[in-house]
């Protein structure tokens, strides 16, 4: 058995990643059964494919739990709109 997208363990479902990362483990699931690989293969390929998702989910966890720092942050990101740009690029996967 393998799970996909938020039952494999995605950490938020406030960013809205859920589908896109079940797509494509999906895709990497696919490619492992087709290979006939060890499922362990699966799971590495799931750990880079959720890595960013995953650490966004972190900071947005962290922003939840020190509200002044949070304050602080959007702020300075309101202060630099490329900079926010930046960050949501990158959260989303598509790099800077």
């Amino acid at each position: 058995m393998a799970l996909v997208g938020d039952a494999a363990g995605y950490t938020d479902a406030v960013t809205g990643e859920g589908i896109t990362l079940a797509l494509h483990c999906a895709a990497a699931l696919a490619r492992v059964v087709a290979e006939r690989r060890p499922l362990e293969e699966y799971e590495r390929a799931w750990r880079r494919l959720s890595r960013t998702h995953r650490a966004f989910a972190a900071l947005l966890s962290f922003g939840v739990e020190h509200p002044r720092l949070r304050r602080a942050a959007f702020r300075a990101l309101g202060a630099a709109p490329r900079a926010f740009e930046a960050l949501l690029r990158s959260a989303a996967g598509e790099g800077v």
